[in-house]
């Protein structure tokens, strides 16, 4: 609290000191002027003379103003303190100032004296550390640099000043201590190590190359170079002799390897005569026996004799090849009874506007039209224009270069022939891993394949795959599985390009090549993969391309490690390593190298050395495609295997690593490097074993074909300042990476981005930032050239989930969540001119329920942050979850409670709290007057769509009052004056009172507009009935006497064969179920005796009464759908009916609003 204080206190004297510097260089131009027009008087007041005439004053203040007022005739009187000069109007003023001003010229004398500093002198490429001049001790240096007087109150004050105001300098000026520097636990392991590998080449004295070898290791890393005597005195202590007779022990214990010297010798089968008949295969080969026998009719001659070829070991046929045949077979069939008649092709639009004349309008058009084509088109460039502020150029380099690129990567083989020096202890279950493949297998491919996925090379849709997966794919993928190779056709892919970022796009690096193969394939390898992924144990910190969220768990790592070496004032360094194209370059000899390493079947490794094999993709630009390039290294990048392909490779890093050299917590553990795919970051407490890591890293990398770019990697350090009490950033280069230099971090103003989150020194950035980033974007679409549901589609499914990955973890409180809903809502009422008064649940409810479907910030990121705290709670990474518990709870303790979830981590109440939330919205939505009518909008989503913004026949303004209209937001007297005791009665009958629905349904003034929406839903039944061959009656007259003569008029006859419908429209305002159900039995109850005169009429034995109704803000009753499915009516021919009767609708308010204002200038008119 003291801090606070000094901090605000110390920044209102640095304000006021500039304040009073400018004040004191100009000269009061008022005295000067007319020098006798203000008089001053000297405070404290003493006895002396007038400055005027000389007489003598007493020390009286009343006697002097006599004096002043009654002699000279002075009317302005000033007050000036003898301390500071300053001058007050009133003696209560300069009372009130003079005892502050008292202590503060006492302190000041006890100082040194001050220093004039000339106000226009530039004095910050004067002074130097040498030639400081003699300032007083609490004045700022920086501030002085800068030709700024600020003196702090002590050392604390200052401290706090600098820290706030200078944070680089703050920074700079701590000390680090570089005289007997303490041992830390890595330079003890690092040299153990050391002398255990010189003993082993040499006996005898080794004092001398262990301090060599030192040095050199410490040289190469930056840190404490060690001296003789140093060495010897650290080996004669216990800590360092326990730890070194540890890793004899070690070495001891795990004896020679016995693949130390082995290298990998796998042979490929070239042939079917090379198989084995193996346990796997016979398996297969009795399924498809099984297959032949029970489907033998239905089968096609492709696949009978794939299976007989496969079975019989016929080496004249070629089973895989077969199979492929007979798919196309099925495929070109398939197509042929299902291909489409082209569809009419819509000409193009003529408009009837007068073409733009002014060079504005034109340029205003131009900008509309090609911001409009990107949202119908390229919606991921225009996001980047609104996120970047320029138009990027998103076309690749040409085709030419994109070959010569890609030809020298993929098609440069490289052999990994390194032995393999420690195979984990794994036991791998060969029948899993080469079991036939099952029909359920297949169907769980295909779920779990995106509908929309890209088709390959071949053309292939997963619609297709999807009709074959019951017979020929079952067939095939147990054949290729069986032979342990794929078909030829399948190894040609293509390859597309995307940007990685926004940046120097004509630079063929800043391009990610993205590989599409076969969707054949593709689901394949996705049963192959999914069984590996069971199979292979990967090492726990390989976070990528799990099922667990890895980018949140890494990064609350790094975020909460760096708090803790902050806050504990502890050395931390930490290092991303960049890896050049590691997916595009990495060895297939490594990939064959890790399955040897973890013990897989060799015939499972000839599968995927097949795939591999002859393997080529073409590059696919504006639609052409180059020349075939051979694939002979690298994985691909799109492929249901690769993610768990190059996790084998990188795992055998984590285990060369181990857990050493990391950063320790006491009773906890340590913890040395995560990954995420090829997103390497290293953690050490100490310098020296940064630097270890980091060679063994590169060595590793190296031996695997792989380069590290130096110059985009990063590094991080802070180390513990003089005496323990501060921790400083390390802002000097520590480490190099073969000779070049990993560029280092430095002070906080600086960023480097980890899996898409911007960290600092001290973690990750300030949330603030991220809020306003999202205010100027939310600021550029309120002002881009789109209609007002783009824009509400724009940053409901594009611009919203941008921000939700960040602030899912970054440290981010409720309280800033609430104000970042509160600026998205401002932002949709500014675009749909939306009252204050609308209620907050019309935005947040789901479009198929009637609402907007903004996502809601605050539930989502808390629910987020909860189920990750829950799940690493749940985890066996107790060093992550120690850095939860003591440090991140807290924060997610105030969503816990601003949820009202259980704060146990081992509750599972997530998925019913966002049930509860949204249940509550619905209930409070449906209790206030804007939702009037939402329990028919809810339960009729057919006829909600149009919310979503996709409806291309909608105008922006319609959209807008459609809103208005099902939110009863729409103008009238009722809306207007809510809660007002004034007269509401309609302006144009005088009768009821003025709503949205006494004018949609009653208004005697409106009659016309009312017919005539009826009229033409009438009309559009009609034609549809006498599209499917009904004989349409429109209102014709029936007389009928039952108690009384009446003429009854139903609004159409339909008769067809030996049954008809009396039809009735009906446009009902939405209430309530009731006020529809009301509607259709008063209706019945009415028709019902003309069922009897049209069956003798026309001879019909079965007739039936239908109660069309629709309601008049577009919508239908869910219990009356069935009457329109009855006639003939798609769902969407219902949505273009309700969207229909919402817009006549629509113009009944507007026409009844236009005639208000008629009304109104012909009343003015007249008066005058």
């Amino acid at each position: 609290m003291k801090t606070r204080k000094a901090a605000r206190a110390s920044n209102t004297r640095h304000a006021n000191s500039e304040s009073l510097e400018i004040d004191n260089d100009k000269p009061s131009e008022s005295i000067q002027a007319s020098p006798i027009a203000v008089y001053s008087i000297n405070y404290p007041i003493e006895k002396g003379n007038c400055e005027i005439c000389n007489d003598s004053l007493p020390c009286n203040n009343l006697r002097i103003r006599e004096h002043i007022l009654e002699v000279h005739s002075i009317l302005n009187i000033k007050y000036k303190c003898k301390g500071c000069g300053r001058e007050y109007d009133t003696i209560s003023s300069i009372k009130s100032h003079y005892p502050a001003c008292k202590k503060k010229q006492h302190n000041n004398n006890n100082l040194a004296a001050s220093v004039q500093i000339p106000p226009h002198t530039n004095l910050q490429s004067n002074i130097t550390a040498d030639n400081m001049p003699n300032i007083p001790p609490l004045q700022c240096v920086e501030c002085y640099k800068n030709s700024i007087t600020f003196t702090a109150k002590d050392k604390k004050g200052l401290t706090t000043h600098l820290r706030l105001k200078h944070p680089n300098e703050y920074e700079d000026s701590k000390k680090v201590a570089n005289i007997r520097i303490g041992w830390s636990n890595d330079e003890d392991k690092i040299l153990a190590n050391l002398e255990i590998s010189l003993k082993a080449v040499q006996k005898g004295q080794i004092l001398d190359r262990l301090t060599e070898e030192w040095n050199k290791i410490a040289a190469a890393s930056h840190a404490n170079l060690r001296s003789k005597d140093a060495i010897r005195g650290r080996r004669q202590q216990p800590e360092y002799k326990a730890i070194l007779a540890d890793l004899k022990s070690n070495l001891n214990n795990q004896g020679p390897d016995i693949t130390d010297s082995l290298p990998i010798v796998i042979e490929p089968v070239s042939s079917m005569d090379t198989v084995t008949e193996s346990d796997d295969v016979i398996s297969v080969q009795n399924l498809m026996k099984e297959i032949l026998t029970l489907h033998q009719n239905t089968l096609s001659k492709y696949m009978k004799d794939a299976i007989n070829a496969f079975v019989n070991h016929n080496e004249t046929e070629d089973p895989v090849k077969l199979t492929m045949l007979g798919i196309r077979q099925s495929i070109n069939e398939y197509r042929e009874k299902h291909t489409v008649n082209p569809q009419f092709k819509r000409t193009s639009f003529i408009s009837r506007k007068k073409p733009a004349r002014s060079k504005t309008r034109l340029e205003k058009a131009k900008k509309r039209a090609y911001y409009m084509n990107l949202y119908m088109h390229n919606k991921p460039r225009l996001l980047e224009e609104l996120m970047d502020g320029v138009t990027p150029n998103t076309d690749p380099p040409p085709i030419h270069e994109a070959i010569k690129h890609y030809e020298k990567i993929w098609s440069t083989d490289v052999k990994d022939t390194q032995s393999v020096d420690q195979i984990p202890d794994v036991d791998i279950n060969n029948k899993i891993l080469l079991s036939p493949i099952t029909k359920l297998d297949i169907e769980w491919a295909i779920k779990k394949t995106k509908k929309d996925t890209a088709i390959g090379i071949d053309l292939i849709s997963l619609h297709e795959a999807k009709i074959m997966a019951s017979e020929e794919l079952y067939i095939a993928f147990n054949i290729w599985l069986g032979c342990k190779r794929i078909p030829s056709d399948l190894k040609l892919n293509r390859t597309t390009l995307i940007p990685k970022t926004n940046r120097d796009l004509h630079k063929i690096t800043n391009w990610r090549p993205i590989t599409i193969s076969s969707i054949l394939l593709r689901l394949f390898n996705k049963i192959i993969g999914h069984r590996m992924s069971r199979l292979f144990q990967i090492d726990k910190r390989q976070m990528g391309f799990r099922e667990i969220n890895g980018c949140s768990f890494n990064i609350l790592w790094l975020h909460h490690l760096l708090k803790n070496a902050r806050l504990n004032k502890r050395e931390l360094y930490v290092c991303f390593i960049d890896v050049a194209k590691a997916f595009d370059s990495i060895p297939h000899e490594s990939i064959y190298r890790a399955l040897y390493r973890y013990r897989a079947p060799s015939a499972f490794i000839d599968l995927v050395r097949n795939q591999y094999t002859d393997s080529y993709t073409t590059l696919s630009y504006k639609n052409l495609n180059s020349k075939k390039i051979q694939i002979s290294r690298g994985v691909k990048q799109g492929d249901s295997l690769s993610p768990i392909l190059f996790n084998l490779v990188l795992d055998e890093l984590l285990g060369i690593l181990k857990d050493e050299f990391g950063y320790n917590i006491r009773d906890i553990g340590s913890s040395n490097i995560k990954c995420f795919a090829d997103d390497i970051c290293l953690i050490s407490g100490s310098r020296i074993g940064m630097g270890e890591m980091l060679s063994k890293t590169i060595k590793f990398l190296e031996q695997r074909g792989l380069e590290v770019n130096a110059n985009k990697c990063m590094s991080i350090g802070l180390q513990k300042a003089y005496k323990g009490k501060k921790s400083k950033i390390t802002t000097e280069v520590a480490f190099n990476i073969n000779g070049t230099p990993v560029p280092i971090l430095g002070h906080v103003e600086n960023y480097v981005k980890y899996l898409g989150i911007y960290f600092t020194s001290i973690g990750s950035i300030n949330i603030n930032a991220t809020k306003q980033k999202i205010q100027d974007i939310l600021s550029k679409v309120c002002s881009i050239s789109l209609k007002p549901h783009q824009k509400i589609n724009l940053i409901r499914s594009h611009i919203i989930p941008l921000f939700i990955y960040q602030l899912i973890n970054l440290e981010v409180y409720p309280k800033l969540l609430k104000q970042i809903d509160i600026i998205i809502r401002r932002t949709i009422r500014s675009i749909l001119h939306l009252t204050r008064s609308l209620s907050i649940e019309f935005f947040y409810l789901p479009i198929r329920e009637g609402g907007l479907q903004i996502p809601v910030l605050r539930d989502i990121v808390g629910l987020a942050k909860v189920r990750i705290y829950k799940n690493i709670m749940r985890s066996d990474d107790t060093f992550l979850k120690y850095l939860m518990e003591t440090q991140g709870f807290h924060l997610i303790y105030k969503y816990m409670n601003d949820l009202k979830l259980d704060s146990s981590y081992e509750s599972d109440d997530l998925k019913q709290k966002k049930v509860e939330l949204m249940k509550d919205r619905r209930v409070s939505y449906s209790n206030k007057v804007h939702g009037y009518g939402f329990e028919i909008f809810s339960t009729c989503p057919i006829t909600n769509r149009w919310l979503d913004g996709e409806t291309r026949t909608m105008t922006g303004r319609t959209y807008i009052n459609s809103i208005k209209l099902r939110t009863n937001s729409l103008a009238t007297k009722v809306t207007l004056n809510r809660g007002l005791d004034v007269d509401k009665t309609c302006r144009k009958c005088k009768l009821q009172p003025e709503s949205i629905m006494h004018v949609l349904q009653f208004c005697k003034n409106m009659k016309g507009l009312i017919y005539e929406r009826h009229n033409r839903i009438c009309s559009r039944v009609v034609n549809k009935l006498k599209e499917r061959g009904y004989m349409v009656l429109v209102e014709k007259a029936y007389t009928v006497s039952t108690n009384d003569f009446r003429i009854l008029r139903p609004d159409i006859i339909a008769i067809k064969e030996d049954h008809g419908y009396i039809l009735d429209v009906q446009c009902v305002y939405e209430s309530s179920g009731a006020s529809f159900i009301f509607a259709e039995n008063h209706k019945k109850e009415k028709y019902t005796p003309l069922i009897e005169i049209i069956k003798n009429e026309f001879n019909c034995p079965n007739v039936k009464i239908l109660i069309l109704t629709v309601g008049s803000r577009g919508s239908f009753y869910h219990k009356h759908l069935y009457c329109w499915y009855e006639l003939g009516f798609t769902t969407s021919e219902l949505r273009f009916v309700a969207i229909s009767c919402m817009e006549n609708s629509l113009r009944i308010m507007s026409t009844f609003h236009r005639s208000l204002t008629f009304d109104n200038s012909r009343d003015n008119s007249s008066d005058l």
